[in-house]
């Protein structure tokens, strides 16, 4: 394992797939690391909140995007 960076991107200058993975989630996966950007600091934990963010908020992929499921309230 490397080494941890200062954070998110940091993490993304020194190995660019880190930033390919985090470009190819969904939005709001984006806007929640983004907002614990210094948390973030290696491949693995990004790869570990991104999974623990998906199992949270069950999307629905259509067209490459993701939508979470309407609100069960009317």
């Amino acid at each position: 394992m490397r080494q941890p960076y200062r954070d998110l991107y940091a993490l993304f200058r020194h190995e660019p797939e880190a930033e390919a993975y985090f470009n190819s989630l969904p939005s709001y996966a984006q806007e929640q690391l983004s907002a614990s950007y210094q948390a973030v600091d290696s491949m693995e934990r990004l790869r570990d909140y991104a999974q623990r963010m998906s199992r949270s908020y069950p999307a629905e992929v259509i067209g490459g995007r993701a939508y979470l499921p309407a609100p069960t309230w009317y």
